[in-house]
């Protein structure tokens, strides 16, 4: 799962709107938001940061099957 499917996925729990979340982070629309969730734009880790406090994680549980890829890629 990518980090954009595990923001959406930690969204929907939440029952959060792509313009909730926007709006949280400061955005004027959900575009934004929509194509990280996507995979379209890539996300600073500043930006990571400050989308996993708006949705109440961490950076490791938004990025932890890439790592967990990766690890077994490796071995």
């Amino acid at each position: 799962m990518s980090v954009g499917a595990n923001i959406r996925k930690r969204r929907f729990e939440l029952k959060m709107s792509q313009q909730e979340l926007a709006d949280a982070m400061g955005y004027k629309t959900r575009s934004t938001i929509a194509k990280i969730e996507s995979g379209e734009n890539d996300i600073s880790q500043k930006k990571l940061q400050r989308i996993a406090a708006v949705l109440e994680t961490t950076v490791e549980a938004l990025v932890a099957e890439i790592r967990r890829r990766a690890a077994e890629m490796q071995a």
